[in-house]
């Protein structure tokens, strides 16, 4: 892989040169390309998860563009004919008025041949309608609220996980750690983000609380100035087992993770669109293990997958950070939409999305051909895909590492005690 990568940086290093970022409707291209739009915060309170979809974006249109037959990546190559792609890009400002527009706007372009959305759910649900409107194939790179798959829409694809499959894995971990004793460890606290209300991602937990047999002792919400120890002070006399917290916010993340190091006893798991806010938490007290996060995209997994290695380290070689997130979502997004417009062939680079769409339906592409956790990507009747899945990190004192599922674990989840 370090041969790969060298031979990789070596090529990327000229294509650079001549491979840039189209970022608007006055952009010229050749005959021979096709344009790809996103949707992403390019300012506004979100400017920096936009900054980090955009790099994301960025490399993924590169790598197709430039070729990079060493990487082990489909359309590393290039696609079929010589056909370039150029990216288009949207401001959202997080905001879903602004969303639809910026989508229109895009979708209006010559030789649109789809978007790629990067943005909270109620920001990508009314993009997605408007996508709807005009025929436009959308992939969802970031949210994972299930509304968004159940509105019977034709247009709309999405590569990561559910909320519904994330309460699947930490579910999972809790059923694993209860052990054979079926009455242990049953009494369940939830902390429910007020920014997550209007797409109720606690609604699977809640679900599979029920379905499993556990006793809900608190349901608490929590918002960006909620109170940390008035938050432990609430859950400590309910004696809960477990806490599970789902949040939309930075801010809420930084909220639950002072209840974590509050309630040291107690394992708290935490889902939602915020989880990302974890990172800026301090670490935990005397070096011990912290608080538990459900991720759809580990940097620690990411290390050990030599594909995901050899791509992280050429977006660190280009931007000069760390893949996030964010950027990982967006680039694995952007060379799914790449893969439809390969393979809807060349009657369909006129800016008709209607192949592309037929296309997207047809992927399937193994573990072995992402960067992201999971088996692969393959969509089901809705546009979900159906391969997508999470892991569970803890946060140590060297960062967030993964702890389950136990075949990919770094090290030894600490349950209680931590």
């Amino acid at each position: 892989m370090r041969r790969y990568l060298a031979i990789a940086m070596v090529a990327l290093v000229p294509a650079l040169a001549g491979c840039g970022l189209v970022g608007g409707s006055g952009s010229t291209q050749r005959a021979s390309s096709v344009v790809v739009g996103l949707l992403a915060p390019a300012t506004g309170p979100d400017a920096a998860d936009g900054k980090a979809a955009l790099q994301g974006a960025q490399l993924a249109i590169e790598l197709v563009n430039a070729h990079f037959p060493a990487l082990p990546l489909k359309l590393a190559g290039g696609l079929s004919g010589g056909v370039k792609m150029v990216l288009a890009t949207g401001d959202t400002r997080s905001d879903p008025a602004a969303a639809a527009d910026e989508a229109a706007r895009l979708a209006r372009q010559p030789h649109v041949v789809g978007l790629v959305a990067a943005d909270s759910a109620g920001v990508v649900s009314t993009a997605a309608a408007r996508a709807e409107e005009l025929k436009v194939p959308l992939v969802d790179a970031c949210t994972s609220a299930d509304a968004l798959v159940q509105f019977g829409r034709d247009w709309y694809y999405r590569t990561g996980p559910t909320d519904r499959m994330q309460a699947q894995t930490a579910f999972a971990l809790m059923r694993e750690q209860r052990g054979p004793d079926p009455t242990a460890g049953r009494r369940l606290a939830v902390l429910e983000g007020v920014s997550t209300q209007d797409t109720d991602p606690a609604g699977p937990v809640r679900q599979y609380a029920d379905d499993e047999g556990y006793d809900m002792v608190a349901r608490v919400p929590v918002s960006g100035s909620s109170s940390g120890a008035d938050l432990a002070g609430r859950l400590g006399p309910e004696r809960p087992d477990v806490v599970i917290a789902v949040v939309g916010t930075d801010q809420e993340a930084a909220v639950v993770t002072d209840v974590a190091q509050r309630m040291k006893s107690l394992p708290v798991l935490v889902l939602g669109h915020g989880v990302g806010g974890l990172a800026s938490g301090a670490a935990p007290a005397g070096g011990g293990r912290g608080v538990l996060r459900t991720v759809g995209w580990s940097a620690d997994l990411a290390a050990r997958n030599p594909t995901a290695k050899a791509v992280a380290e050429l977006y660190q070689r280009r931007f000069g950070v760390p893949m996030s997130d964010s950027a990982a979502a967006v680039f694995t997004a952007m060379l799914t939409l790449a893969m439809a417009v390969d393979g809807a062939g060349p009657s369909d680079r006129t800016g008709n999305g209607a192949k592309v769409r037929a296309a997207l339906r047809r992927v399937s592409l193994p573990a072995t051909q992402t960067i992201m956790p999971g088996e692969g990507v393959r969509f089901d009747g809705t546009g979900q895909n159906q391969l997508a899945a999470a892991v569970v990190e803890q946060r140590a004192p060297g960062g967030f590492q993964v702890v389950y599922p136990r075949e990919v674990a770094t090290l030894p989840l600490t349950w209680k005690g931590h």
